[in-house]
């Protein structure tokens, strides 16, 4: 009878090890696969530099940020999402199925205006006007 006991208990501690492990390991390469298309760090790169952009600004400015490499990595990771979004105090960058990148900026979101010009494919901009109408 004890062995019995003994059998269950290790085959339930087996499961659950074995269930832990897997995850971990699919955690792992979910994790890989997104670093190694790029798409993390150009998130963080493309939010922070718009966002820093947006800091520098002083009333009356206009400045135009390239962003076809962002584009092409969302269109290449099938994003059918916007890719940046300029929301609140936030700039969110998503080029992967994931949420995307966040970072806040300190200027007034009120005198900011912006717009996505893809006016040719591989050329597209980001066109920042803060306290422009």
């Amino acid at each position: 009878m004890m062995k019995s006991k003994k059998a269950e208990t290790s085959l339930v501690e087996q499961v659950i090890f074995y269930s832990l492990n897997l995850f971990f390991i699919i955690s792992l390469m979910i994790f890989i696969n997104n670093t190694s298309s790029g798409s993390l760090v150009t998130e963080e790169r493309y939010a922070k530099t718009i966002a820093l952009a947006i800091d520098s600004m002083r009333p009356g400015t206009e400045l135009t940020i390239p962003i076809a490499d962002l584009y092409r990595l969302a269109e290449t990771n099938k994003v059918s999402d916007k890719v940046i979004v300029i929301q609140g105090n936030k700039v969110v960058v998503k080029t992967s199925n994931s949420k995307g990148y966040e970072f806040q900026f300190v200027s007034s979101e009120n005198l900011l205006k912006y717009e996505l010009n893809k006016a040719k494919e591989g050329e597209e901009v980001l066109i920042l006007r803060f306290g422009l109408e």
